[in-house]
């Protein structure tokens, strides 16, 4: 459920490994190397590797495609439980306290996706979304002078006609 992380996020020691091995640390929240937030697939991380021979084989395992997929360690706080169809119990997590957050290439929920982008790539995505806000933005306002222009004219034939 949305939100469900949001606590821990903001209150827990976080770390981010590989295959949940907490020998092989990636980042953590913290320190500033895992960033975690909730969007609107779920639980979203980016992680500042560290400059260590098993953090470069993962970005190279990670470059060809042979791992993909992340996975997170937790202990459920609340959650609710829906057996009105029998066949399909749906058990919703509604709040959560994270362990770890790891790329791995056995995950539990197979849905998940990792993938890897330098620096300049982060920078290129996030310069991009700038541009495309304030596009959006130079067309609200465009829309808004053409709806006063709009309503001008209609005041303008409004006032001729009641001559």
């Amino acid at each position: 459920k949305k939100g469900a992380f949001k606590n821990t996020i903001l209150e827990s020691d976080i770390v981010a490994n590989k295959n949940h091995n907490s020998n092989f640390i990636l980042g953590r929240n913290q320190s500033g190397t895992l960033i975690l937030e909730e969007d609107r697939k779920g639980l979203k991380m980016e992680i500042d590797p560290p400059d260590t021979t098993y953090a470069n084989d993962l970005i190279v395992s990670m470059e060809r495609g042979d791992i993909d997929q992340c996975s997170f360690a937790f202990k459920v706080i609340a959650d609710k439980w829906n057996n009105e169809d029998k066949n399909n119990v749906i058990r919703t997590l509604e709040k959560v306290e994270l362990r770890d957050v790891s790329i791995v290439t056995d995950p539990a929920y197979p849905q998940t996706s990792a993938q890897y982008r330098s620096t300049e790539e982060v920078f290129k995505d996030f310069n991009e979304s700038i541009k495309d806000k304030e596009e959006k933005e130079e067309q609200e306002v465009r829309k808004k002078k053409i709806k006063s222009a709009i309503r001008e004219i209609d005041v303008h034939l409004i006032k001729k006609e009641l001559r």
